[in-house]
C-alpha cells in the first residue's frame, strides 16, 4: 500500500496533531512495530507537538492503530492473542531449560533446598510489593522483568506463584503475562546453554591431560586381566559391581566395545532407545568409566561449530551425548563424521604471496565413537544407516 505526503496517516492520542506516512516514521521510536507481527509487537513513539508518548502497532496494511497508553494495564481486550488467562498458556515454561536439582528424601541439601526456595520466594515478594505501579510504563515494565529475575531459575510451579503474583498486584491481561512468560523462557534457556557451554568446554580440556603412565605392576595386572579366558564374563562382572548395573548384558558390552573401537579407524558409534528413567544414560557412564577418562566426552549440548572447530581433539576419543536433541545443530557434520571419519571445511586465510584473504580448504582426521541416548521412537534413516542401535532392557527386576 502506498500513502500520499498530502493525506493524514496518524493523528495523535493525546492531541490534535497530524501526521502524514512520512513524517510519522520521521517522529522518534523508542521501539518500532512491524506489519508482519501485528499486535504482538507494539511502537513506541513521541508526538512531537505534544511531547507525550503513545503506543501502537501496526496491521498487514501498514496501518498505525493506537494502543491506549499504559501498554502493561490496558491493552485492548480485541488484540489480545488470546482470552482469558488460563487461555493464554500457550507456551508453558520449559521445565529442562533450566536443572532443578532436588535432593533425595532426607538428603542433607533437602532443607537447605527447600529453605533456598522461600528466601528467593520471600526475596521475589518483597522487591515486587516495592514496585511503585505510577512509574512510566517502560520503566515499570523494566521494573517488573528485573524481579522476575529474582526466580527465573526456580521450579516452573515457583515461576507460576510469581507470575500469578505480578498479574494480581498491577491488574496484567492475559497477553502481558504470556509475554513475561515467554521471557522467562528465553532467560532459562540462555542459562541452560551457558551452563552447557561451561560444561563442555570442562569436557573438551580433559583431552588435552596426558595419558596416565602405569606403573609395571600395573601393566603386569592389566596383561593378566586381558589374557584371561573368560575376559567378556570378567568385564561385564566388574561393570555391574561398579556401576551398579543389573543384567544389560548385551547392552553392557556393546558400549564397552564401542567404547574400545574408538582406537580403531573405523569406530563403532550406537544410540540407544528407551523411555524416561529407563537407565540409558546409567549404564553408558558405568561402562565409560572403565575407560580412560582424558579420551572421553559426555555432553548434554553440542554447539553447531564444535566439531568443526574440535581440530584433532577427538581423535580416537569417544563421545557421549546424553540426549539425541542435543545434536540437533550438527546432524549434517556428524553424518560425515561417522561415514568417512574425517572433516573438511573452508576457512579465510591470508595468501602469503599475494597477502590477500582467500579460502583455503582444511580437512581433519578425526575417527571417534560416538554414543548418544534418546527417549525418541526412532531417528531419520540417514542417521540409522550409520549407527548401531541398542534398546534399553526396560524389564522390572528384584
Amino acid at each position: 500500500m502506498q500513502f500520499d505526503d498530502d493525506e493524514v496517516y496518524f493523528q495523535c492520542p493525546n492531541c490534535p496533531a497530524t501526521y502524514n506516512f512520512t513524517e510519522f516514521h520521521k517522529l522518534e521510536h523508542k521501539s518500532q512495530a512491524s506489519p508482519s507481527e501485528g499486535s504482538a509487537i507494539l511502537g513506541h513513539a513521541t508526538c512531537r507537538h505534544c511531547s507525550k508518548d503513545f503506543y501502537y502497532y501496526l496491521t498487514s496494511d501498514v496501518i498505525p492503530i493506537v494502543v491506549n497508553n499504559d501498554p502493561l494495564r490496558d491493552i485492548p481486550d480485541e488484540i489480545l492473542s488470546g482470552g482469558s488467562y488460563e487461555e493464554a498458556i500457550h507456551e508453558p515454561l520449559d521445565e529442562q531449560a533450566v536443572p532443578v536439582v532436588i535432593p533425595e528424601p532426607g538428603g542433607k541439601d533437602q532443607t537447605g533446598h527447600k529453605g533456598n526456595q522461600e528466601d528467593k520466594m520471600a526475596q521475589f515478594k518483597e522487591t515486587l510489593n516495592g514496585i511503585d505501579g505510577e512509574l512510566p510504563p517502560p520503566e515499570l515494565a523494566k521494573k517488573m522483568s528485573e524481579t522476575l529475575d529474582i526466580i527465573v531459575t526456580e521450579t516452573p510451579s515457583q515461576v507460576e506463584a510469581g507470575l500469578a503474583l505480578l498479574k494480581k498486584k498491577f491488574n496484567l491481561n492475559a497477553r502481558n503475562i504470556e509475554a513475561f512468560r515467554k521471557e522467562i523462557n528465553r532467560k532459562r534457556n540462555l542459562i541452560k546453554k551457558d551452563d552447557q557451554t561451561k560444561e563442555a568446554n570442562a569436557e573438551f580440556a580433559k583431552l588435552s591431560q596426558p595419558p596416565k603412565e602405569l606403573t609395571e605392576e600395573e601393566k603386569k595386572n592389566a596383561l593378566a586381566y586381558l589374557q584371561d579366558s573368560n575376559l567378556f564374563q570378567n568385564i561385564s562382572r566388574d561393570i555391574a559391581v561398579a556401576g551398579e548395573v543389573v543384567g544389560e548384558e548385551t547392552n553392557k558390552m556393546m558400549l564397552y566395545l564401542a567404547a574400545t573401537s574408538r582406537k580403531f579407524k573405523d569406530p563403532i558409534s550406537l544410540v540407544i532407545f528407551g523411555k524416561s528413567s529407563a537407565g540409558k544414560t546409567h549404564v553408558a557412564k558405568a561402562v565409560l568409566k572403565f575407560m580412560p577418562q582424558e579420551d572421553i566426552l559426555i555432553l548434554s549440548y553440542v554447539s553447531a561449530k564444535a566439531l568443526e572447530y574440535s581440530g584433532d581433539q577427538l581423535k580416537h576419543k569417544c563421545m557421549l551425548v546424553e540426549e539425541w536433541e542435543g545434536l540437533a545443530e550438527i546432524l549434517p557434520t556428524l553424518r560425515v563424521l561417522l561415514s568417512e571419519g574425517k572433516l573438511s571445511r573452508y576457512v579465510p586465510a591470508i595468501d602469503p604471496e599475494t597477502k590477500k584473504l582467500k579460502s583455503v580448504a582444511t580437512e581433519q582426521e578425526c575417527p571417534c565413537s560416538v554414543i548418544v541416548t534418546t527417549t525418541k521412537e526412532g531417528i531419520h534413516n540417514e542417521n540409522s544407516t550409520r549407527i548401531f542401535v541398542l534398546q534399553a532392557d526396560e524389564r522390572l527386576r528384584t
